[in-house]
């Protein structure tokens, strides 16, 4: 029988990090975890993608977020992808993220 309530799994991808253009984070491992939140904090205008992988090389594109300028974003989604990373379009930005799962 699986417990009532499982405590998700969180690491910090990105601490305070000058991210340049399609710069990826850390990955992420997912596995048997589907429901997949990415959030953060960017300097500056950009586009956040979080990236879907079932081996950790070859990398597709899932949801994004555009961010129009500095301020926070969030990324929810159910995934079957083992690794998950964040990318970011911007030339140049500090990016403070996270990816929880469970």
């Amino acid at each position: 029988m699986f417990p009532l309530y499982t405590q998700p799994r969180t690491e910090k991808v990105w601490s305070a990090t000058v991210v340049t253009a399609n710069g990826q984070s850390a990955t992420f491992d997912a596995l048997n975890a589907p429901f997949v939140s990415a959030f953060g904090h960017s300097s500056a205008a950009t586009t956040i993608t979080l990236m879907l992988s079932s081996d950790n090389s070859n990398w597709y594109t899932g949801p994004t977020q555009v961010l129009a300028g500095a301020g926070d974003f969030c990324i929810n989604a159910t995934v079957g992808a083992e690794f998950v990373a964040l990318q970011s379009l911007a030339a140049s930005a500090t990016i403070t993220a996270w990816i929880s799962a469970k």
